[in-house]
């Protein structure tokens, strides 16, 4: 192979890096007023489960209020700012209720969101507690966040069995325009059964991958500048 062909190879391959670097950043421009809009309540800081529809008794003290966590044990949940779903927690701040009360794993149910428009590339939030994988047909022993389209689970995810949350992504791009629900699914009695879960939101590649494609973009530039360098 000539070094001419080479040099073309090289080039082209430099491009195809900078437009997977650069396609997510234009996706961004335009969909940034979609970012952490169309799910009511995604954080929970109305201090109560508005937007939110629960059944069975796995929610009754939700949301909780503060890191009772930490009262009972060395673990941090991660939660944003005040209020987050801890399955284990009975503490709301309300007369008679303590910093790290707790209900147990023995309650089950299932806390879903208000419909929402699919708008973005991308669905954030962040899970702990459980690791308890979503079981077909009905979620039997399962202890999990799901996205529900037309009835049916596209999405699922579960805690590491861990109090602490952490982050978590789903990329959705090919239910953009879908009307979805977001599902929180307790239904495992044993343990470890329970979800933690806080701040889900509606976001784009960019913002959540964005130093990964910054890399890319350096790496396709100099890869061209490399390329484009005449020999002597």
């Amino acid at each position: 192979m000539s070094g001419k062909i080479i040099r073309i190879i090289v080039i082209i391959s430099a491009f195809a890096v900078i437009l997977y670097a650069i396609v997510p950043a234009v996706k961004y421009r335009i969909q940034k007023d979609e970012i952490g809009k169309g799910i009511v309540n995604p954080d929970f800081e109305t201090g109560d489960l508005t937007g939110w529809t629960k059944t069975g008794n796995a929610f009754d003290y939700q949301p909780t209020l503060g890191d009772n966590i930490m009262i009972r044990r060395k673990d941090k949940t991660n939660h944003q700012r005040d209020w987050w779903i801890g399955g284990f927690e009975k503490y709301q701040g309300k007369p008679g209720q303590n910093p790290g009360d707790e209900q147990g794993d023995q309650p089950t149910g299932t806390l879903t969101s208000s419909p929402f428009v699919i708008k973005t590339d991308r669905i954030a939030f962040l899970i702990g507690g459980g690791r308890h994988p979503w079981v077909e047909p009905d979620g039997k022993g399962s202890c999990c966040v799901n996205l529900v389209i037309d009835g049916k689970v596209v999405k699922t995810a579960t805690g590491p069995d861990h109090e602490t949350m952490n982050r978590y992504i789903w990329n959705v791009s090919k239910f953009k325009g879908k009307k979805a629900v977001i599902q929180v699914v307790d239904k495992h009695s044993g343990g470890w059964g329970h979800v933690n879960f806080d701040d889900v939101f509606q976001t784009t590649r960019w913002h959540t991958e964005k130093g990964d494609l910054i890399v890319y973009l350096w790496a396709g530039v100099l890869l061209l500048m490399v390329a484009l360098v005449k020999r002597k």
